[in-house]
Protein backbone atom coordinates (compact mmCIF):
# COMPACT_ATOMS: atom_id res chain seq x y z
CA UNK A 1 0.00 0.00 0.00
CA UNK A 2 1.71 3.21 -0.87
CA UNK A 3 2.23 5.71 1.18
CA UNK A 4 1.12 3.12 4.23
CA UNK A 5 2.98 3.82 7.63
CA UNK A 6 5.20 1.14 10.62
CA UNK A 7 3.23 -0.50 12.80
CA UNK A 8 4.48 0.42 16.23
CA UNK A 9 4.19 -2.56 18.99
CA UNK A 10 5.72 -0.51 22.23
CA UNK A 11 6.35 -2.24 25.32
CA UNK A 12 4.84 -0.69 28.66
CA UNK A 13 4.98 -2.35 32.11
CA UNK A 14 5.43 -5.65 30.06
CA UNK A 15 2.74 -5.50 28.48
CA UNK A 16 2.55 -4.98 24.48
CA UNK A 17 0.41 -2.77 22.64
CA UNK A 18 -0.58 -2.16 19.17
CA UNK A 19 -0.56 1.68 17.81
CA UNK A 20 -2.07 2.47 14.36
CA UNK A 21 -1.26 5.82 12.92
CA UNK A 22 -4.19 7.19 10.47
CA UNK A 23 -2.46 9.57 7.58
CA UNK A 24 -4.57 12.08 5.93
CA UNK A 25 -3.75 14.75 3.97
CA UNK A 26 -6.01 17.36 5.63
CA UNK A 27 -3.72 20.97 6.00
CA UNK A 28 -5.51 23.16 7.82
CA UNK A 29 -5.24 21.10 11.55
CA UNK A 30 -3.72 21.93 14.73
CA UNK A 31 -2.91 19.99 18.15
CA UNK A 32 -4.59 21.31 21.31
CA UNK A 33 -3.71 20.02 24.61
CA UNK A 34 -4.94 20.33 28.35
CA UNK A 35 -2.80 19.81 31.69
CA UNK A 36 -3.59 17.76 34.84
CA UNK A 37 -1.40 17.53 37.82
CA UNK A 38 -2.25 15.24 40.39
CA UNK A 39 -1.31 13.18 43.40
CA UNK A 40 -4.45 12.74 44.82
CA UNK A 41 -5.14 8.83 43.37
CA UNK A 42 -8.36 9.46 42.56
CA UNK A 43 -9.67 9.49 38.81
CA UNK A 44 -9.19 12.69 37.30
CA UNK A 45 -9.89 14.34 34.16
CA UNK A 46 -7.61 16.24 31.44
CA UNK A 47 -9.18 17.73 28.32
CA UNK A 48 -7.81 19.13 25.02
CA UNK A 49 -9.94 21.75 23.73
CA UNK A 50 -10.19 22.35 20.07
CA UNK A 51 -11.04 26.20 18.60
CA UNK A 52 -14.47 27.46 17.68
CA UNK A 53 -15.90 25.42 14.60
CA UNK A 54 -13.16 23.10 14.72
CA UNK A 55 -14.09 19.24 15.33
CA UNK A 56 -11.47 16.73 17.13
CA UNK A 57 -9.96 13.98 14.72
CA UNK A 58 -8.77 12.21 17.31
CA UNK A 59 -6.55 12.40 20.46
CA UNK A 60 -3.94 11.17 22.91
CA UNK A 61 -2.15 11.08 26.15
CA UNK A 62 0.96 11.53 27.82
CA UNK A 63 2.30 11.29 31.60
CA UNK A 64 4.90 13.16 32.27
CA UNK A 65 6.01 9.89 35.09
CA UNK A 66 4.22 7.00 33.68
CA UNK A 67 4.83 4.63 37.09
CA UNK A 68 1.89 3.95 38.67
CA UNK A 69 -0.20 6.24 36.04
CA UNK A 70 -3.61 4.13 34.92
CA UNK A 71 -5.49 5.52 31.72
CA UNK A 72 -9.10 4.71 32.57
CA UNK A 73 -10.13 6.26 28.90
CA UNK A 74 -8.82 8.25 25.80
CA UNK A 75 -11.91 9.43 23.85
CA UNK A 76 -13.97 12.29 21.91
CA UNK A 77 -15.43 14.84 24.88
CA UNK A 78 -18.81 13.02 25.51
CA UNK A 79 -22.01 14.45 23.43
CA UNK A 80 -19.47 17.02 20.99
CA UNK A 81 -16.99 16.60 18.87
CA UNK A 82 -15.13 19.92 20.65
CA UNK A 83 -11.99 18.20 22.04
CA UNK A 84 -10.65 14.84 23.53
CA UNK A 85 -11.00 13.91 26.97
CA UNK A 86 -8.74 11.75 28.96
CA UNK A 87 -9.92 9.80 32.30
CA UNK A 88 -6.83 8.44 34.76
CA UNK A 89 -5.67 7.63 38.14
CA UNK A 90 -2.42 8.12 39.52
CA UNK A 91 -1.52 5.70 41.80
CA UNK A 92 1.86 6.48 42.31
CA UNK A 93 1.85 8.93 45.31
CA UNK A 94 3.80 11.15 43.55
CA UNK A 95 2.63 14.67 41.71
CA UNK A 96 1.95 13.74 38.04
CA UNK A 97 1.21 15.99 34.83
CA UNK A 98 -0.97 14.32 32.78
CA UNK A 99 -1.20 16.43 29.16
CA UNK A 100 -4.56 15.33 27.21
CA UNK A 101 -4.47 15.88 22.94
CA UNK A 102 -6.53 16.92 20.78
CA UNK A 103 -5.69 17.33 16.86
CA UNK A 104 -8.60 19.57 15.66
CA UNK A 105 -9.33 20.71 12.08
CA UNK A 106 -12.43 22.92 9.91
Amino acid sequence: MRGAGRLLRPTVNNVQSTVFAICGKEKRYRIETGISVDSTGGQVQAVGTCPRSTVALGGGVNGANDLGLIINSSAPLLGSRAGWSVYYNNTSGFEDTVTAYATCAA
